[in-house]
Order: structure tokens, then C-alpha cells, then sequence
């Protein structure tokens, strides 16, 4: 009884299979973030994509990137400086094409720390 109910199982899976489209769903675009103070890159900030839960640090020049589907996005920034008390997140748009690449620039003032 135990296996009739797995070779039913298996060939309700494939069934089902064999009704979606096979084809890999890739993204298409990149969201290239660079948080920097004129030409250095500052790494350590945390970056979202806010539509997707996405999350990345910047590395050690200073950028975060994701792969992502053609659409508009909300790049999310955290604790960047801008002459005052550092905010605890800046939100920038970002709009996707496909084969594109957007580059966010996140300027953080590091002399305003």
C-alpha cells in the first residue's frame, strides 16, 4: 500500500512538471550601489532592495549589487551622512532595464562624522 501511494505521488510531481515552463527564470538587470565620499568607497553599509527583502553590505570599494528582473525598485541605504546627524535610512528609486545596469550613488560625508 505504501507503494502505490509513493508511485502516486511521483507521478502526480510528474504531471505537474511536466505543465510548467522549463525555462530558468534569470534575472536580467543589475542595481550596482556605490557609497562613497568623493573617489573612496566606504564599506560596511547596509543596502536593501525594498520591493524584494533583498540585503547586501557594501564591500571594500564601497558597493553592493544585485541581480534583478526589469522593473522599479526602492534601494534602500543605511546610516549615510550628509552634513548633519547621519539619517537612518535614504531611499533612492532605481528603474530596470532589461540588460541594464543602474548605478546608485550614495554619497556619505565622512569629514561630517
Amino acid at each position: 500500500m505504501r507503494a502505490n501511494f509513493l508511485s502516486l505521488l511521483l507521478l502526480a510531481c510528474l504531471g505537474l512538471v511536466q505543465g510548467k515552463d522549463d525555462r530558468p527564470v534569470v534575472p536580467s538587470g543589475h542595481i550596482t550601489v556605490f557609497v562613497h565620499w568623493g573617489d573612496q568607497g566606504v564599506p560596511g553599509h547596509r543596502v536593501d532592495l525594498v520591493e524584494t527583502g533583498q540585503s547586501r553590505t557594501t564591500d571594500a570599494r564601497g558597493i553592493a549589487r544585485f541581480e534583478v528582473r526589469p522593473g522599479s525598485y526602492t534601494v534602500r541605504v543605511y546610516d549615510l551622512n550628509r552634513g548633519g546627524p547621519s539619517l537612518l535610512t535614504t531611499d533612492f528609486p532605481a528603474s530596470v532595464k532589461r540588460g541594464q545596469t543602474v548605478l546608485v550613488d550614495a554619497v556619505d560625508c565622512l569629514p561630517c562624522v
